[in-house]
Protein backbone atom coordinates (compact mmCIF):
# COMPACT_ATOMS: atom_id res chain seq x y z
CA UNK A 1 0.00 0.00 0.00
CA UNK A 2 1.24 4.01 -0.93
CA UNK A 3 2.35 5.82 1.86
CA UNK A 4 0.16 8.33 1.55
CA UNK A 5 -2.88 5.43 1.75
CA UNK A 6 -1.99 4.36 5.11
CA UNK A 7 -4.11 6.60 7.74
CA UNK A 8 -2.60 7.14 11.04
CA UNK A 9 -4.32 6.37 13.94
CA UNK A 10 -4.87 9.35 16.55
CA UNK A 11 -4.43 8.16 19.93
CA UNK A 12 -6.37 10.01 22.89
CA UNK A 13 -4.76 9.19 26.62
CA UNK A 14 -7.47 9.07 29.26
CA UNK A 15 -7.31 8.56 33.12
CA UNK A 16 -9.96 7.51 35.00
CA UNK A 17 -10.32 6.42 38.81
CA UNK A 18 -10.36 2.68 39.95
CA UNK A 19 -13.01 1.58 40.60
CA UNK A 20 -16.05 -0.11 38.67
CA UNK A 21 -18.10 2.58 38.48
CA UNK A 22 -15.60 4.52 37.20
CA UNK A 23 -13.69 2.09 34.68
CA UNK A 24 -16.65 -0.09 33.08
CA UNK A 25 -18.62 1.83 31.58
CA UNK A 26 -16.33 3.70 29.65
CA UNK A 27 -15.05 0.67 28.07
CA UNK A 28 -18.08 0.01 26.09
CA UNK A 29 -18.80 3.44 25.43
CA UNK A 30 -15.50 4.05 23.71
CA UNK A 31 -15.51 0.92 21.68
CA UNK A 32 -19.05 2.82 20.35
CA UNK A 33 -17.15 5.88 19.81
CA UNK A 34 -14.00 4.72 18.20
CA UNK A 35 -16.14 2.33 15.76
CA UNK A 36 -17.66 5.31 14.41
CA UNK A 37 -14.89 7.68 14.92
CA UNK A 38 -11.99 5.82 12.34
CA UNK A 39 -8.78 6.40 13.13
CA UNK A 40 -9.03 7.42 16.97
CA UNK A 41 -8.03 4.93 19.84
CA UNK A 42 -8.85 5.89 23.59
CA UNK A 43 -6.83 4.10 26.00
CA UNK A 44 -7.85 4.36 30.12
CA UNK A 45 -5.12 4.54 32.86
CA UNK A 46 -6.88 4.02 36.28
CA UNK A 47 -5.96 6.20 39.77
CA UNK A 48 -7.14 5.34 43.49
CA UNK A 49 -10.05 7.03 44.65
CA UNK A 50 -7.82 9.23 47.13
CA UNK A 51 -5.58 10.41 43.98
CA UNK A 52 -8.96 11.12 42.14
CA UNK A 53 -9.78 13.47 44.93
CA UNK A 54 -6.71 14.98 45.89
CA UNK A 55 -4.12 14.41 43.09
CA UNK A 56 -3.02 18.04 41.42
CA UNK A 57 -5.16 17.89 38.04
CA UNK A 58 -1.83 20.14 36.58
CA UNK A 59 0.06 17.45 36.82
CA UNK A 60 -2.18 14.83 35.15
CA UNK A 61 -3.08 17.49 32.25
CA UNK A 62 0.65 17.35 31.36
CA UNK A 63 0.00 13.36 30.91
CA UNK A 64 -3.49 12.74 29.95
CA UNK A 65 -5.62 14.28 27.09
CA UNK A 66 -9.03 13.48 28.68
CA UNK A 67 -9.38 13.65 32.20
CA UNK A 68 -12.14 12.08 34.83
CA UNK A 69 -12.51 15.37 37.09
CA UNK A 70 -13.82 16.06 40.58
CA UNK A 71 -15.63 19.67 40.32
CA UNK A 72 -13.94 21.91 43.71
CA UNK A 73 -10.79 21.70 40.87
CA UNK A 74 -12.58 23.82 38.29
CA UNK A 75 -11.62 27.32 39.95
CA UNK A 76 -7.92 26.49 40.15
CA UNK A 77 -8.05 24.94 36.68
CA UNK A 78 -9.59 28.29 35.19
CA UNK A 79 -6.87 30.42 37.26
CA UNK A 80 -4.22 28.09 36.01
CA UNK A 81 -5.46 27.36 32.20
CA UNK A 82 -5.31 23.37 32.96
CA UNK A 83 -7.93 22.50 31.23
CA UNK A 84 -9.51 23.20 27.66
CA UNK A 85 -12.59 25.58 28.21
CA UNK A 86 -15.50 23.97 26.37
CA UNK A 87 -17.63 26.89 25.64
CA UNK A 88 -16.78 27.45 22.16
CA UNK A 89 -17.43 23.54 21.11
CA UNK A 90 -20.82 23.58 23.07
CA UNK A 91 -23.68 24.22 20.58
CA UNK A 92 -26.49 26.36 21.87
CA UNK A 93 -28.79 23.01 21.33
CA UNK A 94 -26.29 21.08 23.31
CA UNK A 95 -25.80 23.40 26.56
CA UNK A 96 -30.17 23.99 26.74
CA UNK A 97 -30.03 19.94 26.06
CA UNK A 98 -27.36 19.47 29.45
CA UNK A 99 -29.30 22.32 31.16
CA UNK A 100 -32.90 19.88 30.72
CA UNK A 101 -30.87 17.07 31.69
CA UNK A 102 -28.88 18.64 34.99
CA UNK A 103 -30.12 17.27 38.84
CA UNK A 104 -29.46 20.11 40.83
CA UNK A 105 -25.82 21.91 40.68
CA UNK A 106 -24.53 18.81 38.61
CA UNK A 107 -23.63 21.18 35.50
CA UNK A 108 -22.84 24.42 37.27
CA UNK A 109 -20.42 22.92 39.44
CA UNK A 110 -18.44 22.50 36.15
CA UNK A 111 -18.97 26.48 35.34
CA UNK A 112 -17.21 29.01 36.82
CA UNK A 113 -17.22 32.79 35.87
CA UNK A 114 -18.69 31.07 33.05
CA UNK A 115 -16.72 29.14 32.03
CA UNK A 116 -17.10 25.20 31.19
CA UNK A 117 -14.34 23.23 31.94
CA UNK A 118 -15.90 19.38 32.03
CA UNK A 119 -19.54 18.05 31.12
CA UNK A 120 -21.36 15.52 33.98
CA UNK A 121 -21.00 12.37 32.93
CA UNK A 122 -21.56 10.65 36.92
CA UNK A 123 -23.92 12.45 39.52
CA UNK A 124 -22.91 11.04 43.36
CA UNK A 125 -23.61 12.91 47.15
CA UNK A 126 -23.91 11.43 49.92
CA UNK A 127 -26.78 9.00 50.70
CA UNK A 128 -28.41 6.27 53.29
CA UNK A 129 -27.66 2.84 52.11
CA UNK A 130 -29.12 -0.31 54.07
CA UNK A 131 -29.51 -4.15 53.93
CA UNK A 132 -33.60 -3.67 53.59
CA UNK A 133 -33.67 -7.86 54.14
CA UNK A 134 -33.04 -6.80 57.45
CA UNK A 135 -35.11 -3.88 57.88
CA UNK A 136 -38.05 -5.66 56.05
CA UNK A 137 -37.57 -8.93 58.58
CA UNK A 138 -37.48 -6.44 61.60
CA UNK A 139 -40.10 -4.47 60.76
CA UNK A 140 -37.90 -1.72 61.40
CA UNK A 141 -38.43 2.16 59.46
CA UNK A 142 -35.91 3.57 57.89
CA UNK A 143 -34.63 7.12 59.30
CA UNK A 144 -35.79 10.42 58.27
CA UNK A 145 -33.67 12.89 60.38
CA UNK A 146 -30.85 12.94 62.35
CA UNK A 147 -32.24 11.78 65.05
CA UNK A 148 -33.70 8.87 63.82
CA UNK A 149 -30.36 7.41 63.10
CA UNK A 150 -29.46 7.89 66.78
CA UNK A 151 -32.41 5.85 68.05
CA UNK A 152 -31.88 3.43 65.24
CA UNK A 153 -28.90 1.94 67.29
CA UNK A 154 -31.57 0.84 70.15
CA UNK A 155 -32.90 -1.87 67.87
CA UNK A 156 -30.28 -3.17 66.25
CA UNK A 157 -28.98 -5.77 68.96
CA UNK A 158 -25.90 -7.44 67.50
CA UNK A 159 -25.84 -5.33 64.31
CA UNK A 160 -24.12 -2.30 63.63
CA UNK A 161 -24.72 1.50 62.10
CA UNK A 162 -21.64 1.96 59.70
CA UNK A 163 -20.21 5.61 58.88
CA UNK A 164 -17.89 6.25 56.06
CA UNK A 165 -15.33 8.41 58.33
CA UNK A 166 -12.05 8.44 56.84
CA UNK A 167 -10.43 11.67 56.79
CA UNK A 168 -11.74 12.80 53.34
CA UNK A 169 -15.47 11.56 54.63
CA UNK A 170 -15.83 13.26 57.85
CA UNK A 171 -14.92 16.40 56.02
CA UNK A 172 -17.68 15.73 53.89
CA UNK A 173 -20.04 14.95 56.46
CA UNK A 174 -19.13 17.81 58.92
CA UNK A 175 -19.68 20.31 56.37
CA UNK A 176 -22.83 18.68 54.70
CA UNK A 177 -24.13 19.30 59.19
CA UNK A 178 -22.91 23.09 58.86
CA UNK A 179 -24.96 24.05 55.34
CA UNK A 180 -28.03 21.75 56.49
CA UNK A 181 -28.30 24.72 59.80
CA UNK A 182 -27.21 27.54 57.41
CA UNK A 183 -28.59 26.94 53.91
CA UNK A 184 -27.40 27.43 50.47
CA UNK A 185 -25.23 30.31 52.06
CA UNK A 186 -23.65 28.26 54.14
CA UNK A 187 -19.80 29.47 53.55
CA UNK A 188 -18.27 32.86 53.63
CA UNK A 189 -15.43 33.22 51.34
CA UNK A 190 -13.76 35.71 53.68
CA UNK A 191 -14.06 34.13 57.39
CA UNK A 192 -15.68 30.55 56.63
CA UNK A 193 -18.28 28.87 57.91
CA UNK A 194 -20.27 30.49 60.93
CA UNK A 195 -18.74 29.44 64.50
CA UNK A 196 -21.62 28.12 65.98
CA UNK A 197 -22.78 25.53 62.90
CA UNK A 198 -19.52 24.72 63.23
CA UNK A 199 -19.46 23.87 66.75
CA UNK A 200 -23.00 22.47 66.56
CA UNK A 201 -21.93 20.26 63.46
CA UNK A 202 -18.31 18.86 65.73
CA UNK A 203 -21.09 17.74 68.20
CA UNK A 204 -23.14 15.99 65.85
CA UNK A 205 -19.77 14.06 64.33
CA UNK A 206 -19.82 12.83 67.95
CA UNK A 207 -23.30 11.89 68.07
CA UNK A 208 -22.70 9.63 64.93
CA UNK A 209 -19.45 8.25 65.88
CA UNK A 210 -21.23 7.12 69.39
CA UNK A 211 -23.67 4.89 67.62
CA UNK A 212 -20.90 3.78 64.68
CA UNK A 213 -19.23 1.06 64.01
CA UNK A 214 -15.56 1.67 65.83
CA UNK A 215 -14.06 0.61 62.53
CA UNK A 216 -15.93 3.60 61.00
CA UNK A 217 -13.25 6.07 61.14
CA UNK A 218 -10.59 3.49 58.93
CA UNK A 219 -13.81 3.21 56.35
CA UNK A 220 -14.06 4.91 52.88
CA UNK A 221 -17.51 4.68 51.34
CA UNK A 222 -15.80 1.49 49.05
CA UNK A 223 -14.93 -0.17 51.89
CA UNK A 224 -17.72 0.20 54.07
CA UNK A 225 -20.09 -0.93 51.33
CA UNK A 226 -17.97 -3.81 50.86
CA UNK A 227 -18.21 -4.59 54.39
CA UNK A 228 -21.66 -4.17 54.53
CA UNK A 229 -22.72 -6.54 50.83
CA UNK A 230 -20.05 -9.03 52.18
CA UNK A 231 -20.31 -10.09 56.00
CA UNK A 232 -23.71 -8.51 56.81
CA UNK A 233 -22.97 -7.47 60.38
CA UNK A 234 -23.31 -3.44 59.36
CA UNK A 235 -26.97 -3.09 57.95
CA UNK A 236 -27.23 0.61 57.47
CA UNK A 237 -25.15 3.67 57.00
CA UNK A 238 -26.60 7.48 56.97
CA UNK A 239 -24.12 8.96 54.74
CA UNK A 240 -21.80 7.92 52.24
CA UNK A 241 -21.58 8.52 48.64
CA UNK A 242 -23.97 6.81 46.70
CA UNK A 243 -22.13 3.63 44.30
CA UNK A 244 -25.05 2.02 42.03
CA UNK A 245 -22.90 -0.84 41.70
CA UNK A 246 -23.40 -1.96 45.26
CA UNK A 247 -27.73 -2.43 44.36
CA UNK A 248 -27.20 -4.22 41.59
CA UNK A 249 -27.80 -8.49 41.28
CA UNK A 250 -24.52 -9.99 41.28
CA UNK A 251 -21.45 -7.44 42.03
CA UNK A 252 -21.76 -8.49 45.55
CA UNK A 253 -23.36 -10.94 47.59
CA UNK A 254 -25.72 -9.06 49.63
CA UNK A 255 -27.15 -6.51 46.83
CA UNK A 256 -28.02 -2.96 48.93
CA UNK A 257 -30.42 -0.38 48.53
CA UNK A 258 -30.08 3.43 48.57
CA UNK A 259 -32.61 6.13 50.17
CA UNK A 260 -32.65 9.60 50.13
CA UNK A 261 -30.19 10.76 53.38
CA UNK A 262 -31.66 11.69 56.96
CA UNK A 263 -31.20 14.95 57.60
CA UNK A 264 -31.56 17.49 60.82
CA UNK A 265 -34.51 18.43 59.95
CA UNK A 266 -37.33 16.70 57.24
CA UNK A 267 -37.54 19.92 55.11
CA UNK A 268 -34.13 20.92 55.13
CA UNK A 269 -33.00 23.40 52.62
CA UNK A 270 -30.20 21.43 51.20
CA UNK A 271 -28.98 17.82 51.79
CA UNK A 272 -25.29 16.48 51.81
CA UNK A 273 -22.34 17.55 50.30
CA UNK A 274 -22.30 17.21 46.23
CA UNK A 275 -19.61 14.59 44.70
CA UNK A 276 -19.56 13.25 41.24
CA UNK A 277 -17.07 13.46 38.04
CA UNK A 278 -17.11 15.08 35.15
CA UNK A 279 -15.39 14.68 32.05
CA UNK A 280 -12.83 17.19 30.87
CA UNK A 281 -9.84 18.22 27.92
CA UNK A 282 -6.63 18.73 29.29
CA UNK A 283 -5.59 22.33 28.46
CA UNK A 284 -2.09 20.93 26.80
CA UNK A 285 -3.76 18.34 24.29
CA UNK A 286 -2.25 18.74 20.95
CA UNK A 287 -4.54 20.90 18.35
CA UNK A 288 -4.70 17.75 16.34
CA UNK A 289 -6.05 15.91 18.62
CA UNK A 290 -8.65 18.77 20.32
CA UNK A 291 -11.48 18.19 18.21
CA UNK A 292 -11.71 13.75 18.05
CA UNK A 293 -10.86 14.63 22.68
CA UNK A 294 -14.11 16.95 22.59
CA UNK A 295 -16.06 15.17 20.30
CA UNK A 296 -15.94 12.11 23.16
CA UNK A 297 -16.80 14.19 25.72
CA UNK A 298 -20.05 15.37 24.35
CA UNK A 299 -20.60 12.07 23.31
CA UNK A 300 -19.86 10.54 26.77
CA UNK A 301 -22.28 13.53 28.61
CA UNK A 302 -25.28 13.21 25.92
CA UNK A 303 -28.81 11.80 27.28
CA UNK A 304 -28.91 9.30 25.32
CA UNK A 305 -25.72 7.23 26.60
CA UNK A 306 -26.41 8.25 29.71
CA UNK A 307 -29.36 6.83 29.92
CA UNK A 308 -28.51 3.58 28.04
CA UNK A 309 -24.76 2.20 28.10
CA UNK A 310 -23.35 4.05 30.49
CA UNK A 311 -25.72 2.83 33.42
CA UNK A 312 -25.94 -0.54 31.39
CA UNK A 313 -22.13 -1.44 32.14
CA UNK A 314 -22.09 0.28 35.71
CA UNK A 315 -22.33 3.50 35.47
CA UNK A 316 -23.78 6.05 37.53
CA UNK A 317 -25.16 9.13 35.41
CA UNK A 318 -25.59 12.49 35.33
CA UNK A 319 -28.59 12.80 33.30
CA UNK A 320 -32.44 13.44 34.66
CA UNK A 321 -33.83 11.29 32.39
CA UNK A 322 -31.66 8.10 33.18
CA UNK A 323 -32.10 8.73 36.74
CA UNK A 324 -35.91 8.41 36.44
CA UNK A 325 -36.03 5.60 33.74
CA UNK A 326 -38.18 3.22 35.15
CA UNK A 327 -35.65 0.19 33.50
CA UNK A 328 -32.46 1.63 35.24
CA UNK A 329 -34.47 2.11 38.42
CA UNK A 330 -35.58 -2.13 38.49
CA UNK A 331 -32.02 -2.58 37.48
CA UNK A 332 -30.93 -1.34 40.74
CA UNK A 333 -33.03 -1.94 43.35
CA UNK A 334 -34.88 2.15 43.18
CA UNK A 335 -31.60 3.37 43.76
CA UNK A 336 -31.93 6.44 41.18
CA UNK A 337 -35.70 7.30 42.32
CA UNK A 338 -34.79 6.69 46.04
CA UNK A 339 -32.22 9.28 46.13
CA UNK A 340 -33.00 11.70 43.59
CA UNK A 341 -34.22 14.87 46.08
CA UNK A 342 -30.49 14.34 48.17
CA UNK A 343 -28.94 14.59 45.05
CA UNK A 344 -31.46 17.36 43.93
CA UNK A 345 -30.52 19.40 46.81
CA UNK A 346 -27.36 18.65 47.57
CA UNK A 347 -24.77 21.64 47.70
CA UNK A 348 -21.72 22.51 46.19
CA UNK A 349 -18.29 23.31 47.66
CA UNK A 350 -16.99 27.12 47.38
CA UNK A 351 -15.44 27.82 44.00
CA UNK A 352 -12.30 29.11 44.87
CA UNK A 353 -8.79 27.97 43.93
CA UNK A 354 -6.81 25.62 45.44
CA UNK A 355 -9.50 24.76 47.46
CA UNK A 356 -9.01 21.13 47.40
CA UNK A 357 -5.72 22.11 49.41
CA UNK A 358 -7.17 23.00 52.17
CA UNK A 359 -9.75 20.39 52.01
CA UNK A 360 -6.84 17.69 52.34
CA UNK A 361 -5.24 19.50 54.84
CA UNK A 362 -8.50 20.14 57.24
CA UNK A 363 -10.03 16.29 56.24
CA UNK A 364 -6.57 15.18 57.92
CA UNK A 365 -6.60 17.25 60.92
CA UNK A 366 -10.98 17.39 61.75
CA UNK A 367 -10.25 13.33 61.58
CA UNK A 368 -7.24 13.69 64.14
CA UNK A 369 -9.02 16.25 66.49
CA UNK A 370 -12.52 14.09 66.38
CA UNK A 371 -10.26 10.84 67.29
CA UNK A 372 -8.59 12.57 69.95
CA UNK A 373 -12.17 14.07 71.48
CA UNK A 374 -11.11 18.18 70.82
CA UNK A 375 -14.21 20.62 71.82
CA UNK A 376 -16.16 21.36 69.74
CA UNK A 377 -15.32 24.89 69.73
CA UNK A 378 -11.76 24.30 68.65
CA UNK A 379 -12.74 22.30 65.99
CA UNK A 380 -14.71 24.76 64.20
CA UNK A 381 -12.31 27.62 65.37
CA UNK A 382 -9.54 25.18 63.31
CA UNK A 383 -11.31 24.75 60.53
CA UNK A 384 -11.82 29.13 59.97
CA UNK A 385 -7.95 29.39 61.23
CA UNK A 386 -7.12 27.00 58.61
CA UNK A 387 -9.29 28.23 56.02
CA UNK A 388 -8.00 32.20 56.16
CA UNK A 389 -4.48 30.91 56.23
CA UNK A 390 -4.27 29.22 52.92
CA UNK A 391 -7.02 31.66 51.42
CA UNK A 392 -4.69 34.57 52.36
CA UNK A 393 -1.69 33.05 50.84
CA UNK A 394 -3.42 32.63 47.57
Amino acid sequence: MEKSKVKKTMELRGITWDHERGYNPLIPVTERFCSAHSGVAITWTRRSLKDFGDFPVSRLAEKYDLIMVDHPFMAEALQEKILLVLNEYLEPAFLETLERERIGQSLSCYCVDGFYQALPVDAATQVAAANMEFFRKKGLPLPRTFQDVLDLKNWLGDFWIGTAMSATDIFSIYLSFVAQQRGENYFDLRKGINPAAGEKAAELLYLLASVSHPDSFEMNPIQLLDAMSSEGKIVYTPYLYGYTNYSRDGFRRHPLEFWDAPLLWENAEVSTQMGGVGISVSGQIAPEKTESAVAFAKYLASAEVQKGIYTEADGQPAAKSAWLDEKNNQMTRGFFKNTFKTLETSFVRPKIARWNDFQEEESADLHRQIKEKKSPRIIAEHFNQLYYADRVHQ
